[in-house]
């Protein structure tokens, strides 16, 4: 199951506003739009975006969006330490500002120029992510010991509809092992390191029934972007069917 994120993004150059600002969608592994021209006087050429190595998930499923600046440097990186989150919108600032900081570590830019040659710029931009990915799977009271504290904490896992969790695990790459064919869903906890931890893994159904023997096999054959509270990786408990075939 593949994510689509959508993002609509516009920067520019700050303090002086924009015009022209272009508002665009796009799909994962594009997430950045281009810059705004800019209106300061001093700009002989604005920063604009060159090009985002998406090839791996840095970002999970998620909804929500916001505000951010960061300056961007004048070798064309982004000096993610200038990240700040100006407002946020379904997502709290710290979860907003991690996966802004994540993006934009993954992307190169062209350089603001002036008269003096490149200089740093610092720039505003909206970011709106609004992702379908895993199915809200609600699993029976008595498989899911699962809680919803305040505060991300090591110990917790989040259930998928947990109020708290900001961004839910996507899937980076699977390896899965061929043991025999047929179906099996498997009931597992994603760590924060974003592999299955071990002993979690249950086979909720199974076909044929000799599948759910290797239900942790086939889960730990995934890897997963770890889900998020506020920005910090936490436990979740995904359910996922495997369908098996020799090919």
């Amino acid at each position: 199951m593949k994510a689509r994120d959508l993002l609509a993004g516009f920067l520019a150059a700050s303090p002086l506003a924009a015009q022209g600002a272009q508002a665009i969608q796009v799909r994962e592994g594009d997430l950045l739009g281009p810059v705004a021209h800019a209106v300061d006087p001093a700009l002989r050429e604005s920063p604009a975006l060159r090009q985002c190595d998406f090839r791996t998930p840095v970002v999970g499923y998620l909804s929500g969006g916001g505000i951010v600046t960061y300056v961007i440097r004048p070798d064309g990186r982004a000096d993610t330490a200038t990240v700040k989150v100006v407002a946020a919108d379904s997502v709290s600032p710290e979860g907003l500002r991690s996966v802004a900081v994540r993006l934009l570590g993954r992307c190169h830019f062209r350089p603001a120029r002036t008269e003096r040659g490149k200089v740093p710029a610092l720039v505003q931009q909206r970011l709106l992510l609004a992702s379908r990915g895993l199915q809200k799977q609600v699993l029976p009271p008595e498989s899911l010991p699962a809680r919803d504290p305040l505060d991300p904490s090591p110990v917790a896992v989040y259930d998928l509809t947990a109020p708290a969790l900001e961004e839910v695990p996507a899937p980076i790459r699977c390896s899965v092992p061929y043991v025999a064919t047929g179906t099996v869903t498997v009931s597992f906890v994603v760590g924060p390191n974003g592999r299955a931890e071990p002993n979690s893994a249950d086979a909720l159904r199974a076909d044929p029934a000799v599948l759910a023997r290797y239900a942790f096999r086939l889960a730990e054959s995934c890897r997963f972007t770890p889900g998020r509270v506020r920005g910090e990786p936490v436990r979740v408990r995904l359910v996922q069917t495997f369908t098996l075939y020799r090919d």
